[in-house]
């Protein structure tokens, strides 16, 4: 789904004042796409890390804190920042442009 939102921008994107932006359907279905990922990423991390939780950490509980830090939190917690970064970014630009649309203000 990443890769639909990157195809689109590449194949579609004008140049507009010095900078690549797409517009028009095809733009508004990349970023719902992206978005819809970017949701279903961090839920299925969330996920993931729940069932480790819940689970009493018996799949990484016999790790040291070094191994654990730097070989299961930090590339599992890039899961977890990264699409929540994409939600409010994406999530914040579909609330704009529905609001435009509906020729009402930005609260």
């Amino acid at each position: 789904m990443y890769l639909y939102y990157f195809l689109v921008y590449y194949q579609n994107g004008v140049s507009v004042a010095g900078t690549k932006k797409v517009v028009g359907r095809k733009a508004a279905i990349a970023v719902l796409v992206a978005f819809s990922a970017a949701v279903m990423t961090l839920s299925k991390t969330v996920l993931y890390w729940l069932c480790e939780y819940y689970s009493g950490f018996d799949n990484i509980g016999h790790n040291s804190l070094q191994d654990l830090i730097f070989l299961w939190i930090i590339p599992n917690g890039a899961w977890l920042i990264g699409p929540t970064v994409m939600i409010f970014e994406m999530g914040s630009e579909l609330v704009d442009n529905l609001a435009a649309g509906t020729g009402s203000k930005r609260d």
